[in-house]
């Protein structure tokens, strides 16, 4: 099947979507988001809400489901305020769901670039990720957080770890 022009909607999301999809021998997804509009905090408060019973959604996907999404978002909102220019590559193979090239700008010249890995191979599900993060004044970024005795300016952090699910634990694995 082939997608084009055609709009995706829901309670959190407006997207644009185009691409294909192939049901021959194996289930296979290729397909390009570009969403409208974004409620981030939205979504996330009403999944993974202690407060209400909508937690059906769990991670992880059927090793049938393979494809990728590649996901655009001029705009969005979230606990940090508003997102821009969200790209990312979301792959999904063999049960494993790995989010490639991940970058947003958070603030004014605040950007957060990521990779990300959710698997279950080894038994225990995990997350892997790594993030690289950069911002021209890193004093002002901190005040949305109410920190506000900084003085840096310019910062740059990378953070590599693994969060393991079903121990509730996050191990760093660089700083």
């Amino acid at each position: 099947f082939k997608i084009s022009e055609s709009f995706f909607r829901g309670k959190f999301l407006n997207s644009k979507i185009n691409g294909d999809i192939n049901f021959k021998k194996n289930f296979f997804f290729n397909l390009n988001l570009d969403i409208n509009d974004l409620n981030l905090r939205k979504f996330l408060l009403y999944y993974f809400s202690k407060n209400n019973n909508n937690s059906y959604f769990t991670l992880g996907s059927s090793k049938k489901i393979n494809g990728q999404l590649k996901i655009q978002s001029r705009s969005a909102n979230s606990f940090f305020g508003k997102i821009s220019n969200a790209k990312c590559l979301l792959l999904f193979q063999n049960g494993d769901i790995e989010i490639k090239k991940g970058s947003i700008e958070l603030y004014k010249n605040s950007k957060l670039k990521f990779d990300v890995l959710y698997t279950e191979n080894e038994k225990t599900p995990r997350i892997e990720f790594s993030t690289r993060f950069s911002t021209d004044d890193y004093g002002k970024f901190l005040k949305k957080f109410e920190v506000y005795d900084v003085d840096e300016k310019k910062t740059f952090s990378v953070v590599q770890g693994v969060i393991y699910l079903e121990d509730r634990a996050l191990k760093i694995k660089n700083i």
